[in-house]
């Protein structure tokens, strides 16, 4: 395709990250895709990692700079460092959106190479991103995409961190509405979204369901493992939103009152680490690890090694496009996933790929792991085989970025 056909993308993601680093790359895998397919795709993100809590892209005296992954163009921003929920994370989230609309503005006079966009995607795991993301398209004159993966405020609400009567979610409300309204399309990640937007009046024709996905090229298929000691793991944010205490509590019931041998790894980091180390110790757990998160490109060798997978979730509105499950589905491994989204739950009965069940429930999690622990090594490989075909079917990224180009294109 020659360069007067291609389509510019820009993408603008605070967390977005490319996979030398631990994190979702949902953006970078649709690029690594897009630009196989002539577009030339530029990813806004922060160089300030949000699991480690810790700069890894940029020297002290640099504000940001222009990476190029594998045909992606990553632009690697300078935002105000954080280690917990606090008002630094605030001023965090306020200098990634001033940085992001600064260097946008000007990002094509600094480097010719990155052409102007006609389409811009802003990505709301925070508002501020998609509201930069919409002021640099009114000065392109670009079209302009909402993704609402996180929902500001409501998700704030669900976990019980914001009233819902309150000043800032009145405004974040005000926000959520405006981005929308101005959007030329919404991309959701699931339909408990599209149901929540079509009860604000939203039209359905507007808004297109694009799940997340994975890149299945990294994960072989392998047998299941042949451990010593039975593993279940765990990769993502240690914070209670995912109601992680249930896990503990199961692992001191099985302890305590079953003849298994076993190990439950959390791979991760998070606000609420410190707690959750203590707890085990509290419960003088020997069953439990702590390990730091490894780089999205470690992922499948972890998860591989593992002889079964544990995916919590509290929050209803990711119904069905856990990045994680995603991840868990490619690995081929037996998945026990907690959680109350319909979707979710639809998803391992129906591919009977593992167990789900309630949130907040230690004994059924306990009696769970149980199931798996004295299913056969064929059973369990039946059920990783059956996930990773529904992953095939559904969410390879090929599938997925067929159904994001048309919403850039038409």
């Amino acid at each position: 395709m020659n360069q007067i056909n291609k389509k510019h993308l820009w993408i603008f993601n605070h967390y977005a990250v490319a996979p030398d680093l631990p994190g979702g790359t949902r953006h970078f895998d649709f690029g690594k895709e897009l630009v196989k397919r002539g577009y030339q795709v530029t990813i806004f993100a922060a160089g300030f990692n949000y699991l480690l809590r810790q700069e890894l892209k940029l020297a002290s005296h640099e504000n940001w700079k222009l990476e190029n992954v594998v045909g992606v163009n990553f632009v690697w921003l300078k935002t105000f460092p954080y280690q917990t929920n606090n008002w630094r994370r605030i001023i965090n989230i306020v200098s990634y959106m001033i940085r992001a609309y600064r260097i946008g503005s000007r990002l094509s006079r600094l480097q010719p190479e990155i052409k102007p966009p006609q389409v811009i995607i802003g990505s709301t795991v925070h508002p501020l991103a998609a509201l930069a993301a919409w002021l640099l398209a009114k000065k392109f004159r670009a079209k302009f995409i909402l993704e609402l993966r996180d929902l500001w405020p409501q998700s704030l609400i669900d976990m019980k961190q914001l009233r819902a009567d309150s000043v800032m979610a009145k405004i974040l409300r005000h926000l959520e509405n405006f981005l929308c309204k101005h959007a030329t399309r919404i991309i959701v990640l699931s339909s408990a979204t599209t149901s929540f937007l079509l009860d604000r009046g939203y039209p359905s024709a507007k808004i297109s369901v694009i799940s997340n996905g994975v890149d299945l090229d990294q994960y072989p298929r392998t047998r299941q493992p042949e451990n010593q000691i039975f593993t279940i793991l765990y990769t993502g944010a240690l914070s209670f939103d995912k109601a992680l205490l249930p896990a503990l509590e199961a692992a001191k019931i099985l302890e305590q009152s079953a003849d298994i041998k076993f190990k439950l790894i959390f791979f991760g980091s998070g606000v609420d680490q410190p707690r959750l180390e203590q707890e085990t110790r509290n419960r003088q757990l020997t069953n439990v690890e702590f390990r730091p998160p490894v780089s999205k490109k470690e992922i499948p060798r972890e998860l591989q090694s593992a002889d079964a997978l544990l995916l919590m979730q509290d929050k209803i509105l990711h119904d069905g496009s856990s990045n994680k499950f995603m991840d868990y589905l490619a690995a081929s491994r037996p998945i026990i996933f907690v959680t109350h989204a319909e979707t979710n739950i639809k998803i391992i009965q129906q591919t009977n790929c593992g167990l789900a069940i309630p949130p907040r429930d230690a004994p059924a999690l306990a009696k769970a792991i149980l199931k798996i622990y004295n299913s056969s090594i064929a059973e369990r490989e039946q059920m990783g085989a059956r996930g990773r075909a529904y992953a095939e079917a559904h969410h390879a990224i090929p599938v997925l970025v067929d159904q994001l180009e048309p919403l850039l294109t038409d």
